[in-house]
């Protein structure tokens, strides 16, 4: 109760700061809203953080993209190189590389969508689309109790509408165990170690069974689970929250309620990428 307490006092006090905010200068704002909750910022300064969002999409699009161009040759292949450099007098003018073969990475991005998580998964997967020319081929699954994949929408529509429509199709109470079970259905032959499943989600269950059987086998499967969970972590295991069995289940396990924790997030998820 005093964990809970303690977040509303700080979500009081984040919105509070909001409203007198707009006299700071316009650096000193844009850093502030990228420290605050996402679900504590105010419907007048949304387009704000839009754009703040994009702009630190841009620069880690703009790093890894050099990255992924400077990691993506395999080793010198020396046999060849030294067979191809007979024709030049033993100088080596066509340096070859070995091929590197592998899976086609794909991230699956699974969101709870109802009311008190939907703001946190609009940002993540805003985020996510924006880097699509960086971020490995991107499948989409949203659900609050029944679960579905909705990636032909964010492929065919802009991403803001796409979350409008998924939000109105799924969002209503929480059931992760039938969630979990309408996965396991739909997609886990396709997991493998090529995969990474990034879980948003408070992880409360209103009691019922998590299921976290089919969690633990979609562990197995794939390359790395991430969980990522809006709630601040002194609430994790508190009323009817499973976070704390969930842990067990996941190889990566994060506070993530705004900006500047999304970003660093996804930077890593970047470099994990080698």
């Amino acid at each position: 109760l005093r964990e809970q307490l303690r977040e509303r006092v700080r979500d009081r006090v984040e919105r509070a700061y909001l409203i007198h905010a707009s006299a700071q200068t316009e650096d000193l704002l844009d850093d502030s809203l990228a420290k605050l909750k996402l679900g504590n910022i105010d419907h007048s300064q949304m387009a704000r953080l839009k754009r703040l969002m994009e702009r630190m999409a841009r620069k880690l699009a703009a790093r890894h993209g050099r990255r992924r161009r400077r990691y993506r040759r395999g080793k010198l292949h020396v046999g060849e190189t030294i067979r191809k450099a007979v024709a030049t007098d033993g100088i080596p003018f066509q340096p070859k590389w070995r091929k590197i073969e592998r899976k086609r990475p794909q991230i699956m991005a699974i969101c709870d969508v109802s009311g008190s998580v939907a703001a946190y998964a609009k940002f993540l997967l805003m985020f996510i689309y924006a880097l699509q020319d960086v971020l490995p081929r991107t499948r989409t699954f949203a659900f609050s109790a029944a679960l579905g994949e909705v990636s032909d929408l964010f492929d065919t529509l802009p991403v803001e509408e796409a979350i409008e429509k998924v939000n109105l199709k799924y969002g209503g109470a929480t059931d992760y165990g039938r969630a979990l079970n309408d996965f396991s259905e739909l997609a886990l032959a396709e997991v493998n170690q090529a995969t990474t499943l990034i879980v948003l989600g408070d992880a409360r269950n209103n009691q019922a069974d998590p299921r976290l059987d089919l969690l633990s086998e979609m562990k197995a499967r794939a390359k790395k689970v991430i969980w990522l969970n809006p709630e601040s972590a002194r609430l994790w295991g508190t009323g009817d929250s499973e976070m704390l069995r969930v842990k067990r289940h996941c190889d990566v396990v994060k506070e993530c309620n705004s900006l500047n924790q999304l970003a660093r997030i996804i930077d890593q998820l970047l470099s994990d990428r080698r």
